[in-house]
């Protein structure tokens, strides 16, 4: 799990979720790297530039789904998240 001693990598998460893991679980703030909410963000994965946007997953303050775009395809990667047609459609 995700302690004080993580040092597997970069954690790519929302604002609110990179200050509870710096917070209540101590990750040094060196390996999380918050990605804006609703903009295309271009990170690379094994030299392939994937491009990653957060979409609010309006289930708790930080909760995300991430959807990769690599070449043609569309990955949407969700968690916990709570249905609202208003909101997700």
């Amino acid at each position: 799990g995700i302690t004080k001693k993580w040092n597997e990598g970069i954690i790519y998460c929302s604002e609110p979720t990179a200050n509870l893991v710096h917070q209540n679980l101590g990750v040094e703030q060196k390996y999380l790297h918050p990605l804006p909410m609703n903009e295309p963000t271009i990170v690379s994965s094994k030299d392939k530039a994937v491009k990653v946007t957060l979409l609010d997953a309006n289930h708790c303050p930080g909760a995300v789904m991430f959807l990769f775009e690599v070449g043609n395809r569309r990955i949407l990667h969700v968690g916990d998240f709570r249905w609202n047609r208003d909101i997700m459609l």
